[in-house]
This record gives C-alpha cells, structure tokens and sequence, in this order.
C-alpha cells in the first residue's frame, strides 16, 4: 500500500531510469512530488519493491548537470509505474525538492492570477452594467 507524505503535482518532465545500473528507458513524469513521482514507462514494468535510479536534469538544456536518486517501485499499471525515493538527504535530492517547491509556487501564482483576472472580469462587468443602467437612466430622465 502506498502511503505519500506530499500531494503530487501533474508535471511532465524528461526522466531516465536504470535498474542494475543500467539505463533502460527514457520516460516522461505524469506526476511529481516531493517523495516520489509517476513514470509513463509503457509496456516497461517492474515488480513492487524493485529498485531503480531515476536520473532528471533540473532543467530542460544540455548545460545543465543531471542528478540521479534511488528510488523503490510502490506500485505499476498499464499506464506506468509509481516510484518513492529512497535517498531523503543527498544534493540530489535537495535538488528535487527544490523543482518540487518552484513548481507549487508556479502552480499557486497561476491560481491567484486566474482569480484575480476572474474577479477583474466580473468587476468591469458590474461596472459596465451599472454605467449602462446611469445611461439609461439618463436618457430617459
């Protein structure tokens, strides 16, 4: 049974992972959190409790260094496989976490402007139906 300590995000990033050291496949995240993410592996899957390496690049360009993490499969589907991370206290984990942390600020700055632009929306729709009505008002006085 899979038990989170983080709520997961739907990120889709640019993962390899190795099993034995080896990597076997290039994959994309459906899902991302601070303890773990969902890999769409395809018809790849490995048992419960298998363990992989999950390499990720913090960024999309080739500059950027990659950062491997252990991680341990929770659970797999037709659609992918459930990875937790078994290293809570390397750089590369703190590198995770920090993808983790912008990505919640994104995703939180994104929901304050689709309120903010909502409710500059509903405002100039109050404003305007009350000029039209002083209009109305006004040409039929």
């Amino acid at each position: 049974m899979e038990h989170r300590c983080s709520i997961r995000l739907p990120v889709a990033m640019n993962v390899l992972l190795y099993h034995n050291n080896i990597p076997v496949v290039h994959c994309k995240t459906v899902n991302i959190g601070a303890d773990g993410m969902f890999v769409r592996t395809g018809a790849l899957r490995y048992g419960t409790n298998t363990m992989l390496k999950v390499e990720f690049k913090p960024g999309e360009t080739q500059e950027v260094e990659s950062h491997m993490i252990p991680a341990m499969v929770v659970h797999h589907s037709r659609e992918g496989m459930g990875l937790m991370f078994a290293d809570g206290n390397s750089n590369a984990m703190q590198v995770w976490r920090d993808i983790v942390r912008r990505t919640v600020l994104q995703n939180s700055i994104n929901q304050i402007d689709a309120i903010l632009n909502a409710n500059d929306n509903e405002a100039m729709d109050i404003i305007g139906a009350t000029n039209k009505a002083k209009l109305y008002k006004f040409s039929v006085a």
